[in-house]
């Protein structure tokens, strides 16, 4: 049962029963500001494309930005340097890792989720950057030295980290304020969840030409060749 609308006009639904499989399609823009929805019950909705709510108290969007699909992205110590830097995003997933300078306007923001696993024997710290561009715009950290080696009966430990940011302005002199948190295993007990949380400002970054965002990775102290981290997350969500 399609229902086509001409833009402008009014939408009058009265009764409907048995609507399991029909279909309602608008194709035209539905403009609902000034009007009102007066009672809508068990309405389930599969599919919305470009829904946005705007009036006096609420303006609000979210849409996926980008999600790495293409499994596992692995990345082993090479026992040579202390600030190798490495990208755990491999560049294959759904969305776009670039922001286009609408993106990147004042008030858009954005939250980055990362997940996965480390493998180390070692007492080790492991940095985490995220990148707009060649600029860092949050930082955080795993110290292994926390990590109780003989609290597991294998050497591999689970972590995620999720980040939002924000652009307070934009423009070739923009500002981006930053926030995260860090969760992370060290052993088997009720007690060995570990984390921290941090913030970062950024108060001059370019935001006058398109960025691409990378999250990298490097070990404080050179690591050996089977020392590794292996990340199997990468999604980033538009929430304004």
């Amino acid at each position: 049962m399609p229902i086509q609308t001409i833009a402008g006009n009014k939408i009058e639904i009265t009764e409907m029963e048995n609507m399991s499989s029909d279909t309602i399609e608008i194709k035209d823009s539905f403009n609902m500001n000034n009007n009102d929805i007066l009672s809508v019950n068990n309405i389930n909705l599969s599919t919305i494309n470009g829904v946005a709510y705007s009036s006096n108290s609420i303006s609000a969007s979210l849409d996926g930005k980008y999600s790495q699909i293409n499994g596992d992205v692995i990345i082993h110590g090479d026992n040579t340097s202390s600030t190798t830097v490495k990208s755990i995003i491999s560049g294959t997933g759904l969305g776009s890792l670039d922001f286009s300078l609408s993106e990147l306007s004042i008030g858009s923001s954005y939250h980055i989720k990362i997940a996965g696993s480390i493998t180390t024997k070692h007492k080790r710290k492991l940095n985490i950057s995220c990148y707009l561009g060649t600029t860092i715009i949050y930082s955080t950290s795993i110290d292994t030295d926390d990590i109780t080696i003989e609290d597991l009966n294998s050497d591999v430990y689970a972590y995620e980290s999720e980040i939002d940011f924000t652009i307070h302005s934009s423009g070739s002199n923009g500002k981006i304020y930053s926030n995260g948190q860090l969760l992370y295993t060290k052993g088997t007990s009720q007690n060995n969840l570990r984390g921290n949380s941090s913030e970062k400002t950024v108060n001059s970054i370019d935001l006058s030409n398109n960025l691409l965002l990378d999250i990298k990775i490097y070990w404080e102290n050179s690591a050996d060749t089977d020392e590794s981290l292996t990340n199997k997350m990468v999604r980033i969500t538009k929430m304004f």
